[in-house]
C-alpha cells in the first residue's frame, strides 16, 4: 500500500498524467461558459422589433408582458407618443390604471398642446379617484382656445357630484 506522500511524489515520475490532468481541468472550465441561448435577447433588437412583439403578445393575451416589450421599446428609442396608445390599451385591458397614467404622463410633459392627450391623463385620473388632478386637467381643456367639449362637459357632471358647501356656524352672525 502507498501512503500518502508516496502518492504525492508520483506526479513528479509522470509528468504525462499532471498534463492530462490539467488539459482536463481546461476543457471543464471550458464547458462552463454559458452557452448563448436560441431566443433573442430583448435588450439588443432594435425599438421597433420590441414594439411589434409587444403588439402580438397584446394580441396573444399576455398583457403584461405586452407592456413590458412596449415599454422596453420606449427606453429603446421608439417614438413614445406612436406607442402610447397601444400600452395604454394594453394597461386598460389588465385593469392597470396606475400603470397606464404612469405611461402617459411623460408624454403629456413632452406634448402639453396635445388635448386628446391631456383629455387621458385626465380621465385616468378620474378613473382613480384622484379628483383634484383630473380637475387641472379638465380646466385646462375647458380654456382652450379651441375648448374641448368633453371635457367642459366632465368638469360639469363633477361639478354636480359635489356636495353642496356646507355653512358654518360663523357664517350665520
Amino acid at each position: 500500500m502507498t501512503s500518502a506522500r508516496d502518492r504525492g511524489r508520483s506526479w513528479g515520475r509522470r509528468p504525462g498524467q499532471a498534463l492530462a490532468l490539467l488539459v482536463a481541468a481546461g476543457i471543464t472550465v471550458g464547458c462552463t461558459t454559458p452557452v448563448p441561448s436560441r431566443t433573442p435577447d430583448p435588450a439588443r433588437s432594435d425599438a421597433a422589433a420590441l414594439h411589434a412583439t409587444g403588439r402580438t403578445l397584446a394580441r396573444q393575451g399576455d398583457l403584461l408582458k405586452a407592456e413590458q416589450y412596449m415599454s422596453l421599446a420606449v427606453r429603446a428609442g421608439y417614438p413614445a407618443i406612436k406607442a402610447l396608445p397601444g400600452l395604454v390599451r394594453v394597461c386598460l385591458r389588465a385593469s392597470r390604471l396606475r400603470a397606464a397614467l404612469m405611461h402617459a404622463q411623460p408624454v403629456l410633459e413632452a406634448h402639453p398642446d396635445s388635448p386628446p392627450l391631456r383629455y387621458l391623463v385626465a380621465t385616468l385620473h378620474l378613473g382613480l379617484g384622484q379628483t383634484a388632478q383630473a380637475r387641472q386637467h379638465l380646466e385646462i381643456l375647458a380654456v382652450a382656445p379651441h375648448p374641448h367639449a368633453d371635457a367642459r362637459e366632465l368638469l360639469t357632471r363633477l361639478d354636480a357630484a359635489l356636495p353642496p358647501p356646507t355653512r358654518s356656524p360663523d357664517a350665520r352672525r
